[in-house]
C-alpha cells in the first residue's frame, strides 16, 4: 500500500493531466449528444466530431463487407446499351409506358420510377399537326386529312397513353417527385399563415389524392387556448389581404427585373405595366412569376405579426375592435394579449425537412396514379449520402419518399404514423422518434430514424449488389431470356464477385419482384458518393432503403449510448492514465493498441454488427488522445527531469549510472529519503607534508593524477563520488540507484584502488615525486540521502551515523597499519569470496557502543600466506579476548611467519606484553576506546 501511495505521489502531475484529458473527452460526447443535426453543421468542432463519426461509420461499413440481398428487388436501368438501342434520353412517355407494360407482364409485382414527368411530352408537335389547314370541307380528301390529323394526334399523345398504363396498374405504380428546401424559419404560430397559402397550391390537391395518409401522433401534450391554435374567419380575411397587396408589389418587382425566385431578376429588357408584363411573358417566364409570387407570400409568413417587420400589422391594430366583436374567442383579449399568446404558444414546430415548390408528374399522369414519393437527397457536408429521409413536410401534410412509399405498397401497407416528442434540446420543437408502417391497427413495421425522420441507410455493399438489367432487354418482346448483372458469391472461393450478363428466364427473374426503372448511364449524371463509391448510382441509393426496411435491416443508434458511453469514457480514461503513469513505454504501447482493438471488434460484433451505431470516435479517441497526450506531456516534463538529473548526478556517478537512472528516473528521489548504503572515505596519509615540498601547480597535478583512477574505480563499480575534501574522497554504494550488494561493490572498490595505488606509487618514485600512501574506512548502514542544503545551493549527499562511523573508521586505519578497515555490519554483507580478519572491538570517539572492525585483505584468491596469516591471527585473537596472554603471544608470532612486518600482529603482541606485566581489570571486555578521530 505504501509503496502504491508512493507512485501515486511521484506521478501526481501526469494522473492530473490524465483526468484532465478524460474530462476532456467526457465534455466533447455529452454535447455532442445534447446536439441536433442543425446545432452541429451551425458548430465547427461539433461538425467535425460528427464528420469523423460518419466516416468511422463509413470505414465500419467497408470493413463489414457485402451483404447479398434477399429480398426481391432489382433495378432496371436506363444505361448505355438502352441509349443505344432506344435513342437519347429522355425518351416518349409511349417508350416508358411499353417498358412498364413489359415488366408487369413478365411478373413484376411493383414498379417505380425514378424518373420526373413534369412537363407535357410532344406538345409542340401536337400543335404543328393542329395546325394542319384542310380545305374543301366535307370532301373525301377533307376527310382523308382530318383521319390522318387524328391519328397523328393520338400517336403523339404519348402523355395520354402512359396515363392509360399507370391506371390499369395504378395500385402497384409508384410516381416521383422532387421538392425545393427554402431556408426560410418560422415561428410556431406563423406555420398557421404558411398553412394557409399552402392549401392554395395544386401541390396540396395533387397529395391529398394519394392512395393513403401519413398520419402523425404527437407524444407530448400543449394544452393552448383555441384562440392561438387556429385561423378565424377574421384572421384569414386580414391575411388574405395582406397576401394580395404583397403580391401586387411583387408583381411589380418582378416586372420591373428586380424580383425572381431563383435568379433574383426577370431578365427582361424594359421596365412593363404589371398588365404588360402579362402580355409579354412566355409560359415559361410565367411560372418563374408565379414562383416569385409564392416565395414573396412565404417570406411575408415569416414576418407576421411581428413588431417593426409586418407591415400590415397597425392595419390589424387598428381593427381589432371590430374583430373582437365579430369573434367570441378574442372577446376578452387586447391586441396585446392576442400578440403575446401568438407569440408564446410554441411547441408546434418539428424537425421534418420542410419541402416546398414540388415538381410532380403532369396532371394527366398525376391524376392516373395513387402513390408518389419524393426522390430528394440529402447528403453531408462532405457530399456523401448516408442518410435519406422517409417522410417530409410541406404545411400539415406528411409525405412519404420513394423509396418508403415503394416499400409500403411492395408490403401491402395501408398507412403510416410518425411518432414525435418533445425534443430534449427544445422544448418548443418536435423531435422524430420512428416511423410506423401499418397495416390496419397493426404496426407492419417500426423503422428507426433520427429526430427528422431520416434513416441511416444501410448500404448491402457496393454498385450492383442488387441485381441490374438493362431496359433494353425489355424491347425486346421476343426473347423469353434477359442478361442481368448482379454480386454473388463464388461456389469455389466464397469471395462475393461481380456477375456480368448472367442469361436467366425472364418471367422468372421478375416474378414478384419490386422494381425501380432509373437512369444508371454514366452521361444521364445522376451518380451520388456513398460509403463504398463515390459513383453510385442514385436509383441504387433507393433500393438500398427498400431492402433495409424489408428485411428489417437498419442503423439506428441506441437510446441508453450517451450514458453507456460516458461511464466507458470515464473507464478507458482512468485506465489509460493509471497504465501511462505507472508502466513503462512498450507496456504502454502494447495496452493502447490492445484497447484499440478490443474496442473495434466488440463495436463490430456486438453494436454495428447488430445495426447499432456508436460513437467509436469516443472510446477509441479517448485511448488515442490520452496516450498521446500523456507521452507528449511525459516527454517534455521527463526531458526536463532528465536535464536536471543529468546535472544532479553528471558529476556524482559514472556515465552508465547517469543513463541507468535516465531511464527510468522512478527508482529515485531527489528529495531526501531512508537508504541503506555503504560509505567509502579514503584519506591520503602525510598528505599535509607532501604539500609542503611542493609547488601549488605540482601539487594540484599530483592530486589529479591520483583523484582520477580512485574516481574511476569507484565509478566502475556503481558508486556515487559525494564529494573531495582536498586529497580525501567520500563515496557511497547503494544510491541513487539501488542494489542490493553494494558493500560487495565497495570493498572492490577499495581493493581495487589499493591495487591501482601500488602502480601509481612506482610511477611517482620512477619521477622523483613524493610517495603516497591511503587509508580507506567502509562501513554500512542507513543514511538519509538526497539532494540537501540552502535554498540557493544543494548537493546530492548523505548524512547520518553510519556516514560518520565510515569517517572514524578510515582515521584509525594508520592506527592499525593498515589499509582498509570495514565494519562489522559490511562484513555481514560479504560472501566467500572476500578475504577479511577482524581486527579489534572499537569505540570510536563520539560513540559509547563498541563495533567489531575488520581489515579488508582481498577478494577471489587470495595468497597462500594471507589464508594462514588470517587462520593463525583469529586463532590468537580469540585467545587475546580469553586473556590467555602467553598463548596468544605465541600465536601472534607464529602468524608472523607468514608475513613478518604485519603491523596488526605486531600491536596485538605489544598488547598482550603489557597485560602479562600489567592485567587488565576484572570487569576488562576487550574493547578498545579511540581518543582520537
Amino acid at each position: 500500500m505504501q509503496k502504491i501511495l508512493k507512485n501515486i505521489k511521484n506521478n501526481k502531475t501526469t494522473l492530473i493531466f490524465g483526468f484532465l484529458i478524460t474530462l476532456v473527452a467526457l465534455f466533447i460526447s455529452f454535447e455532442f449528444y445534447t446536439s441536433n443535426t442543425a446545432q452541429r453543421s451551425s458548430s465547427f468542432w461539433l461538425n467535425e466530431v460528427d464528420r469523423l463519426h460518419t466516416k468511422s461509420i463509413d470505414t465500419r461499413m467497408r470493413l463489414r463487407g457485402t451483404k447479398l440481398p434477399s429480398t426481391p428487388l432489382a433495378i432496371i436501368g436506363i444505361d448505355e446499351r438502352a441509349l443505344q438501342a432506344q435513342g437519347r434520353f429522355p425518351w416518349s412517355r409511349k417508350k416508358i409506358a411499353t417498358l412498364v407494360e413489359e415488366l408487369y407482364k413478365n411478373g413484376a409485382h411493383v414498379v417505380a420510377t425514378d424518373i420526373m414527368f413534369t412537363e407535357k411530352s410532344n406538345e409542340e408537335l401536337q400543335k404543328v399537326i393542329s395546325s394542319i389547314p384542310v380545305s374543301n370541307q366535307g370532301s373525301d380528301y377533307a376527310r382523308v386529312i382530318e383521319s390522318f390529323k387524328n391519328n397523328q394526334l393520338r400517336l403523339a399523345d404519348a402523355d395520354s397513353y402512359f396515363a392509360k398504363t399507370i391506371q390499369k396498374y395504378q395500385d402497384r405504380f409508384v410516381l416521383s417527385a422532387t421538392y425545393d428546401h427554402l431556408d426560410i424559419s418560422y415561428q410556431p404560430y406563423q406555420l398557421l399563415c404558411y398553412n394557409y397559402i399552402y392549401e392554395q397550391t395544386p401541390f396540396y390537391a395533387a397529395w391529398e389524392n394519394e392512395g393513403y395518409d401519413i398520419n402523425t401522433k404527437i407524444l407530448a401534450t400543449y394544452d393552448y387556448p383555441e384562440a392561438f391554435t387556429e385561423l378565424t374567419e377574421s384572421l384569414e380575411t386580414s391575411l388574405q389581404e395582406n397576401l394580395e397587396s404583397v403580391r401586387q408589389k411583387a408583381t411589380q418587382k418582378f416586372c420591373e427585373g428586380k424580383f425572381s425566385y431563383k435568379t433574383q431578376s426577370a431578365n427582361l429588357s424594359t421596365t412593363l405595366s404589371n398588365e404588360q408584363c402579362e402580355r409579354k411573358l412566355s409560359e415559361k417566364e410565367n411560372e418563374e412569376k408565379r414562383r416569385a409570387l409564392a416565395l414573396a407570400e412565404r417570406r411575408y409568413c415569416s414576418r407576421w405579426l411581428v413588431k417593426g417587420k409586418d407591415e400590415f400589422l397597425d392595419k390589424l391594430q387598428s381593427s381589432w375592435s371590430e374583430i373582437r366583436e365579430k369573434e367570441e374567442i378574442y372577446t376578452s383579449l387586447s391586441f396585446e394579449d392576442f400578440l403575446n399568446g401568438m407569440h408564446t404558444r410554441g411547441g408546434l414546430t418539428s424537425a421534418f425537412f420542410p419541402a416546398d415548390f414540388w415538381s410532380m408528374s403532369i396532371p394527366l399522369l398525376d391524376q392516373a396514379t395513387r402513390y408518389t414519393g419524393f426522390l430528394n437527397a440529402h447528403p453531408d457536408t462532405d457530399g456523401t449520402i448516408r442518410k435519406s429521409p422517409l417522410v417530409s413536410k410541406s404545411g400539415d401534410q406528411h409525405l412519404p419518399s420513394l423509396a418508403f412509399r415503394t416499400a409500403m405498397v411492395s408490403m401491402g401497407a395501408t398507412g403510416a404514423r410518425v411518432d414525435l416528442n418533445r425534443s430534449p434540446n427544445n422544448e418548443s420543437n418536435l423531435d422524430v422518434l420512428h416511423v410506423d408502417m401499418l397495416q390496419g391497427q397493426e404496426v407492419l413495421r417500426r423503422i428507426p430514424v433520427d429526430e427528422q425522420a431520416r434513416i441511416y441507410i444501410n448500404y448491402a455493399g457496393p454498385g450492383y449488389t442488387f441485381p441490374h438489367v438493362s431496359a433494353k432487354e425489355f424491347f425486346e418482346t421476343e426473347n423469353p431470356n434477359l442478361l442481368v448483372t448482379y454480386r454473388a458469391k463464388d461456389k469455389e472461393s466464397g469471395e462475393i464477385k461481380l456477375i456480368k450478363d448472367d442469361v436467366l428466364n425472364k418471367k422468372e427473374f421478375l416474378k414478384g419482384k419490386t422494381v425501380i426503372i432509373g437512369g444508371t448511364a454514366i452521361g444521364i449524371y445522376d451518380l451520388r458518393v456513398t460509403p463504398f463509391d463515390e459513383n453510385f448510382r442514385g436509383v441504387e441509393t433507393h433500393i438500398n432503403i427498400i431492402d433495409n426496411i424489408m428485411r428489417e435491416d437498419y442503423l439506428y443508434q441506441s437510446k441508453s449510448e450517451p450514458l453507456i458511453m460516458s461511464l466507458l469514457i470515464l473507464g478507458l480514461g482512468f485506465l489509460m492514465t493509471l497504465v501511462l503513469a505507472f508502466l513503462g513505454a512498450i507496456p504502454a504501447v502494447l495496452i493502447t493498441i490492445g484497447l484499440g482493438i478490443a474496442t473495434w471488434w466488440v463495436d463490430s460484433i456486438f453494436f454495428f454488427g447488430t445495426g447499432v451505431i456508436v460513437a467509436i470516435i469516443f472510446p477509441i479517441g479517448t485511448i488515442l488522445f490520452t496516450y498521446l497526450g500523456l507521452t507528449i506531456y511525459k516527454y517534455f516534463t521527463e526531458e526536463k527531469n532528465k536535464k536536471e538529473l543529468k546535472g544532479t548526478f553528471g558529476k556524482y556517478v559514472s556515465p552508465a549510472i547517469v543513463e541507468e537512472i535516465l531511464a527510468d528516473p522512478a527508482n529515485i528521489e531527489l528529495g531526501g529519503r531512508k537508504e541503506r548504503v555503504t560509505v567509502f572515505f579514503s584519506d591520503v596519509r602525510g598528505f599535509t607534508t607532501i604539500s609542503e615540498t611542493l609547488d601549488a601547480s605540482d601539487l594540484s597535478d599530483l592530486l589529479n593524477e591520483y583523484l582520477t583512477p580512485m574516481t574511476d574505480i569507484i565509478f566502475e563499480n556503481k558508486g556515487t563520488l559525494d564529494k573531495y575534501i582536498g586529497d580525501a574522497i567520500m563515496a557511497f554504494f547503494g544510491a541513487p540507484i539501488t542494489h542490493p550488494d553494494h558493500a560487495k561493490q565497495a570493498c572492490r572498490a577499495a581493493l581495487q584502488n589499493i591495487e591501482r595505488l601500488t602502480s601509481l606509487r612506482e610511477s611517482l618514485k620512477a619521477r622523483n615525486l613524493p610517495d603516497i600512501d591511503i587509508g580507506i574506512g567502509l562501513n554500512t548502514g542507513e543514511v538519509s540521502v538526497g539532494n540537501m542544503g540552502s535554498n540557493s545551493v544543494r548537493n546530492y549527499t548523505i548524512m547520518g551515523d553510519s556516514v560518520n562511523l565510515g569517517a572514524r573508521l578510515e582515521g584509525i586505519t594508520k592506527q592499525y597499519g593498515v589499509r582498509t578497515i570495514i565494519s562489522e555490519f559490511t562484513q555481514a554483507e560479504l560472501d566467500d569470496t572476500f578475504f577479511t580478519r577482524e581486527v579489534d572491538w572499537v569505540k570510536v570517539k563520539g560513540k559509547n557502543k563498541p563495533v567489531r572492525i575488520f581489515e579488508l585483505v582481498d577478494y577471489d584468491n587470495t595468497s597462500d600466506d594471507n589464508k594462514f596469516l588470517i587462520d593463525h591471527f583469529n586463532k590468537g585473537f580469540d585467545l587475546y579476548h580469553k586473556q590467555q596472554w602467553q598463548r596468544a603471544i605465541e600465536t601472534f608470532e607464529g602468524a608472523m611467519k607468514f608475513r613478518a612486518d604485519d603491523s596488526v600482529c605486531k600491536l596485538y603482541l605489544e598488547r598482550c606484553q603489557n597485560y602479562l606485566k600489567n592485567p587488565p581489570p576484572a570487569d576488562w571486555d576487550g574493547v578498545f576506546t579511540m581518543t582520537t578521530k
